[in-house]
């Protein structure tokens, strides 16, 4: 009488799983590849890292983990089994901690079917700590002047249950490959230095130095970055969601672009209203800046976009250099008189702005930056 032997093999169903303390439950997925119609039995035995008490490597005895055996038990037909390993939670900011999870085979034979660990029946389990600190800069960028000196950055520590003390760094310098302001090595101090937050510190602020001149200089710009020294790592500190922070330094003698008023006026048999743009002085780069014309708020003296002006955005370039200060703009109007529709006076509004491209060119928008066309017949 020869017997069919059916091998079904089992197996972790991922290399590591993870759970944080606060979940108190860590869920476990065991897999077979292949089909029974008789139940079985797997063991899944949890062991601590070597060497046991080496930050990172969990504890268990029901110090980090409970470290007693669990049982996979497969029902007939059933190819996967959910089990729950219990995690402890406690008070201490502490790094990821990992253990060792291996599988074994209770009933190996079992009508004649042979139950196999596979290539997968080894697994680790990470512990995240739920008291972690998280550190992290208070805005994305901040803007100083020259003369300043300095710039006061705010580095936040949202602690939750860490009390203890700890030590981050903070490194300035300059990203030529994710900015479009470059600050040089004269223009702010270069270095990595130590922030050290003492006991329940919450917030720490940083001066970092910028060194003035007497150029006249578009805007520049360099970064700052947070750093987690190894030993702060392996007390539970990490960097939250603002780790970078951007500086903006301004010259103090700025350019400003405006319109040369706020009345307008244009003449609808024309076909255009002339306005003027005026820079208050010379910059040392070229830049851009954009009219848009709008409606204003209806009235029974509003203009009909389409109809009564232009729907545009009209570009206005200050060459590098460039003297003279003052450039005349035409708007469209359209002319709806000739077909019978003519109107009473019709009023739009324009409004100025510096393109993207021109954020670093130092020159900044004045008053007034917003103005009104009438438009007559």
């Amino acid at each position: 009488e020869i017997e069919d032997t059916h091998i079904i093999h089992v197996n972790f169903s991922q290399a590591t799983y993870s759970a944080e303390e606060s979940d108190l439950m860590m869920i476990i997925t065991v897999q077979a590849v292949g089909f029974s119609i008789w139940p079985y039995s797997v063991h899944i035995n949890p062991m601590e890292n070597m060497p046991v008490g080496r930050p990172g490597n969990a504890k268990g005895n029901g110090i980090d983990f409970v470290s007693d055996t669990l049982i996979a038990q497969f029902s007939s037909g059933v190819s996967q089994v959910n089990v729950s390993l219990p995690v402890v939670m406690d008070q201490m900011t502490e790094p990821t901690e990992v253990f060792r999870l291996f599988l074994t085979i209770v009933n190996m034979h079992n009508n004649n079917i042979l139950i196999e660990p596979g290539a997968n029946s080894i697994a680790n389990g990470e512990i995240l700590d739920s008291a972690a600190v998280e550190v992290y800069f208070d805005q994305s960028e901040y803007v100083v002047k020259e003369s300043d000196g300095k710039v006061l950055v705010k580095i936040i520590a949202d602690r939750q249950n860490f009390f203890r003390a700890f030590s981050v760094k903070i490194r300035t310098f300059v990203n030529r490959t994710s900015k479009p302001c470059y600050a040089s090595s004269s223009d702010f101090y270069q270095r990595t230095q130590v922030v050290r937050f003492t006991k329940r510190q919450a917030i720490k602020n940083v001066d970092l130095l910028i060194y003035p001149d007497d150029l006249v200089e578009s805007v520049e710009a360099f970064q700052v970055t947070l750093q987690i020294p190894q030993k702060s790592s392996m007390k539970g500190i990490h960097l939250g969601r603002q780790r970078t922070t951007t500086v903006f330094i301004h010259d103090d003698i700025s350019v400003q672009v405006k319109f040369t008023g706020r009345l307008y006026k244009g003449v609808e048999a024309d076909g255009v209203a002339s306005i003027m743009v005026m820079s208050t002085g010379v910059a040392s780069v070229s830049y851009t800046v954009v009219i848009t014309s709008t409606e204003v708020s209806p009235t029974s003296t509003s203009s009909d976009r389409g109809n009564d002006f232009a729907i545009v955005s009209t570009l206005v370039t200050f060459a590098e250099g460039d003297t003279s200060l003052q450039k005349h703009v035409n708007i469209s109007i359209p002319s709806n008189c000739r077909y019978g529709a003519c109107e009473a006076d019709r009023i739009f509004k324009v409004t100025l702005s510096l393109t993207t491209d021109s954020t670093c060119s130092g020159v900044i928008t004045g008053e007034p930056n917003e103005a009104t066309i009438i438009v007559t017949l």
